[in-house]
Protein backbone atom coordinates (compact mmCIF):
# COMPACT_ATOMS: atom_id res chain seq x y z
CA UNK A 1 0.00 0.00 0.00
CA UNK A 2 1.33 3.42 -0.91
CA UNK A 3 1.59 6.05 1.81
CA UNK A 4 -1.58 8.11 2.10
CA UNK A 5 -1.09 11.89 2.02
CA UNK A 6 -2.00 13.82 5.17
CA UNK A 7 -5.73 14.40 5.64
CA UNK A 8 -5.74 18.02 4.54
CA UNK A 9 -7.25 19.84 1.63
CA UNK A 10 -5.26 19.50 -1.55
CA UNK A 11 -4.68 21.89 -4.36
CA UNK A 12 -3.36 21.58 -7.85
CA UNK A 13 -1.47 24.62 -9.02
CA UNK A 14 -1.45 24.78 -12.77
CA UNK A 15 0.44 27.03 -15.13
CA UNK A 16 -0.37 25.08 -18.25
CA UNK A 17 1.72 22.12 -17.13
CA UNK A 18 0.12 19.62 -14.75
CA UNK A 19 -3.47 19.58 -15.95
CA UNK A 20 -2.35 20.10 -19.52
CA UNK A 21 -0.49 16.79 -19.36
CA UNK A 22 -3.66 15.00 -18.30
CA UNK A 23 -6.01 16.97 -20.54
CA UNK A 24 -4.72 15.37 -23.75
CA UNK A 25 -5.38 11.73 -22.95
CA UNK A 26 -4.90 10.74 -26.59
CA UNK A 27 -1.31 12.03 -26.34
CA UNK A 28 -0.76 10.67 -22.83
CA UNK A 29 -2.57 7.36 -22.32
CA UNK A 30 -3.54 6.25 -18.81
CA UNK A 31 -0.52 5.65 -16.64
CA UNK A 32 0.12 1.97 -16.21
CA UNK A 33 1.58 0.80 -12.94
CA UNK A 34 3.29 -2.39 -11.88
CA UNK A 35 1.65 -2.25 -8.42
CA UNK A 36 4.98 -1.50 -6.72
CA UNK A 37 5.89 1.93 -8.08
CA UNK A 38 3.99 4.83 -6.49
CA UNK A 39 1.91 6.90 -8.89
CA UNK A 40 3.10 10.49 -9.40
CA UNK A 41 1.20 12.98 -7.24
CA UNK A 42 -0.36 15.88 -9.13
CA UNK A 43 -1.69 17.73 -6.09
CA UNK A 44 0.36 19.97 -3.86
CA UNK A 45 -0.03 20.63 -0.14
CA UNK A 46 -2.18 23.65 0.64
CA UNK A 47 0.88 25.36 2.10
CA UNK A 48 2.27 25.71 -1.45
CA UNK A 49 -0.54 27.95 -2.68
CA UNK A 50 0.72 31.21 -4.14
CA UNK A 51 -0.66 34.62 -3.26
CA UNK A 52 -2.22 35.20 -6.65
CA UNK A 53 -3.64 33.27 -9.62
CA UNK A 54 -5.46 34.30 -12.77
CA UNK A 55 -8.23 31.80 -11.93
CA UNK A 56 -9.31 29.86 -8.85
CA UNK A 57 -11.55 26.84 -9.38
CA UNK A 58 -13.29 25.29 -6.39
CA UNK A 59 -14.01 21.60 -6.88
CA UNK A 60 -12.15 19.09 -9.03
CA UNK A 61 -15.10 17.00 -10.20
CA UNK A 62 -16.31 16.71 -13.76
CA UNK A 63 -17.08 20.42 -14.10
CA UNK A 64 -14.20 21.95 -12.15
CA UNK A 65 -11.46 19.81 -13.64
CA UNK A 66 -12.57 20.56 -17.21
CA UNK A 67 -12.82 24.29 -16.46
CA UNK A 68 -9.35 24.31 -14.86
CA UNK A 69 -7.85 22.35 -17.74
CA UNK A 70 -9.28 24.65 -20.39
CA UNK A 71 -8.13 27.79 -18.58
CA UNK A 72 -4.64 26.34 -18.10
CA UNK A 73 -4.44 25.43 -21.79
CA UNK A 74 -5.41 29.03 -22.56
CA UNK A 75 -2.33 30.20 -20.66
CA UNK A 76 -3.98 31.23 -17.39
CA UNK A 77 -2.42 30.39 -14.04
CA UNK A 78 -4.96 28.20 -12.23
CA UNK A 79 -5.40 27.10 -8.65
CA UNK A 80 -7.73 24.10 -8.41
CA UNK A 81 -8.99 23.58 -4.85
CA UNK A 82 -10.57 20.40 -3.52
CA UNK A 83 -11.44 19.23 -0.03
CA UNK A 84 -9.89 15.84 0.61
CA UNK A 85 -7.02 13.77 -0.65
CA UNK A 86 -5.57 12.61 -3.91
CA UNK A 87 -6.02 8.85 -4.24
CA UNK A 88 -4.55 6.35 -6.63
CA UNK A 89 -5.26 2.64 -7.05
CA UNK A 90 -4.54 0.80 -3.82
CA UNK A 91 -5.40 3.82 -1.64
CA UNK A 92 -9.20 3.57 -1.61
CA UNK A 93 -10.95 2.19 1.46
CA UNK A 94 -11.64 -1.51 1.00
CA UNK A 95 -13.41 -2.55 4.18
CA UNK A 96 -16.34 -1.34 6.26
CA UNK A 97 -14.21 0.23 9.00
CA UNK A 98 -11.91 1.98 6.51
CA UNK A 99 -14.96 3.27 4.62
CA UNK A 100 -16.66 4.57 7.77
CA UNK A 101 -13.50 6.54 8.59
CA UNK A 102 -13.97 8.32 5.25
CA UNK A 103 -17.53 9.56 5.95
CA UNK A 104 -18.71 13.07 6.71
CA UNK A 105 -22.38 13.83 7.40
CA UNK A 106 -23.85 17.35 7.34
CA UNK A 107 -27.29 18.89 7.02
CA UNK A 108 -30.65 18.48 8.73
CA UNK A 109 -31.00 15.18 10.55
CA UNK A 110 -34.54 16.28 11.42
CA UNK A 111 -36.07 18.73 8.91
CA UNK A 112 -36.52 22.32 10.08
CA UNK A 113 -40.29 21.92 9.58
CA UNK A 114 -40.19 19.42 12.47
CA UNK A 115 -38.08 21.56 14.77
CA UNK A 116 -34.79 20.89 13.03
CA UNK A 117 -31.70 19.15 14.28
CA UNK A 118 -28.58 19.92 12.33
CA UNK A 119 -25.66 17.55 12.09
CA UNK A 120 -22.01 18.10 11.20
CA UNK A 121 -19.95 15.05 12.06
CA UNK A 122 -17.30 12.74 10.76
CA UNK A 123 -14.08 13.23 8.85
CA UNK A 124 -14.09 16.78 7.40
CA UNK A 125 -11.87 15.67 4.51
CA UNK A 126 -13.37 12.19 4.17
CA UNK A 127 -13.99 10.81 0.70
CA UNK A 128 -17.75 10.35 1.19
CA UNK A 129 -19.85 13.39 2.15
CA UNK A 130 -23.49 12.64 2.93
CA UNK A 131 -25.49 15.86 2.79
CA UNK A 132 -28.93 15.56 4.38
CA UNK A 133 -31.40 17.95 2.80
CA UNK A 134 -35.08 18.79 2.61
CA UNK A 135 -36.77 16.05 0.53
CA UNK A 136 -33.50 14.64 -0.79
CA UNK A 137 -30.04 13.61 0.29
CA UNK A 138 -26.80 13.70 -1.68
CA UNK A 139 -23.60 11.71 -1.52
CA UNK A 140 -20.77 13.90 -2.74
CA UNK A 141 -17.12 13.06 -3.21
CA UNK A 142 -14.31 14.87 -1.43
CA UNK A 143 -10.88 14.41 -2.94
CA UNK A 144 -9.05 15.04 -6.17
CA UNK A 145 -11.68 14.08 -8.75
CA UNK A 146 -14.71 15.23 -6.74
CA UNK A 147 -17.88 13.28 -7.41
CA UNK A 148 -16.13 11.03 -9.91
CA UNK A 149 -14.52 9.32 -6.90
CA UNK A 150 -17.85 7.97 -5.68
CA UNK A 151 -20.25 7.64 -8.60
CA UNK A 152 -18.34 5.04 -10.61
CA UNK A 153 -18.93 7.02 -13.82
CA UNK A 154 -22.61 6.04 -13.83
CA UNK A 155 -24.30 7.36 -16.96
CA UNK A 156 -28.07 6.92 -16.88
CA UNK A 157 -30.71 8.80 -18.81
CA UNK A 158 -33.49 9.97 -16.50
CA UNK A 159 -36.80 8.17 -17.06
CA UNK A 160 -39.95 10.21 -17.71
CA UNK A 161 -41.68 8.80 -14.60
CA UNK A 162 -38.91 10.29 -12.48
CA UNK A 163 -39.13 13.64 -14.27
CA UNK A 164 -42.88 13.79 -13.52
CA UNK A 165 -42.27 13.78 -9.75
CA UNK A 166 -43.31 16.88 -7.82
CA UNK A 167 -39.71 17.75 -6.96
CA UNK A 168 -38.96 18.93 -10.49
CA UNK A 169 -39.79 22.43 -11.75
CA UNK A 170 -43.16 22.59 -13.59
CA UNK A 171 -41.41 23.18 -16.92
CA UNK A 172 -39.89 19.71 -16.65
CA UNK A 173 -42.57 17.94 -14.59
CA UNK A 174 -45.42 18.94 -16.93
CA UNK A 175 -43.52 18.11 -20.11
CA UNK A 176 -40.68 15.61 -19.52
CA UNK A 177 -40.62 14.81 -23.24
CA UNK A 178 -39.60 18.45 -23.78
CA UNK A 179 -36.14 17.46 -22.61
CA UNK A 180 -35.91 15.34 -25.74
CA UNK A 181 -34.09 18.15 -27.51
CA UNK A 182 -31.24 17.56 -25.05
CA UNK A 183 -30.86 14.01 -26.34
CA UNK A 184 -28.70 15.31 -29.17
CA UNK A 185 -25.99 15.93 -26.55
CA UNK A 186 -26.12 12.44 -25.00
CA UNK A 187 -23.77 10.83 -27.56
CA UNK A 188 -21.24 13.61 -27.02
CA UNK A 189 -21.46 13.20 -23.22
CA UNK A 190 -21.21 9.44 -23.52
CA UNK A 191 -18.14 9.71 -25.73
CA UNK A 192 -16.38 12.28 -23.56
CA UNK A 193 -16.98 10.24 -20.39
CA UNK A 194 -16.12 6.99 -22.17
CA UNK A 195 -19.34 5.57 -20.73
CA UNK A 196 -20.70 2.20 -21.73
CA UNK A 197 -24.42 1.51 -21.94
CA UNK A 198 -24.17 -2.28 -21.77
Amino acid sequence: MYPTPPATASSSSVDGDILDDFAHHEDHPMIENDGKTPFPRISKPIEHIRDSYDCVVIGSGYGGSIAASRMARAGESVCLLERGEERWPGEYPTGTIDTMKQYRVTGDLIPSSLGGVGVNMGNPTGMFHLILGHDQNVIAGNGLGGGSLVNANVFLETEHDILKMRYWPPEIRDNPAGLGKCKQYWPLSQLSMEARLD
